[in-house]
């Protein structure tokens, strides 16, 4: 056993995913991802989100799913430790 429950405490990463109906391309789609939030905006649409856990930005990743016009941005999740 791992001794993880489905609790956030117990993620390792912090998954998001965005559907952007009528995006044609990755490349009209801005991502700014900070350790506390993130910032996306296309041609059509703006998000700007606080995130629950802070997150390690520089070791973040986007993906572009085509086929469902979706962008998935995994984030690693910044845990602090306590003693």
């Amino acid at each position: 056993m791992s001794g993880k429950d489905p609790s956030s405490l117990s993620c390792d990463t912090m998954v998001l995913r965005v559907k952007l109906p009528q995006t044609e391309s990755v490349n009209d789609i801005k991502l700014e991802v900070k350790p506390i939030y993130i910032k996306l905006s296309s041609p059509i649409y703006f998000l700007a989100l606080y995130l629950p856990h802070s997150v390690e930005a520089n070791k973040s990743s986007a993906k572009w799913e085509m086929d469902k016009e979706t962008i998935v941005v995994t984030m690693p999740i910044i845990r602090e430790t306590f003693i």
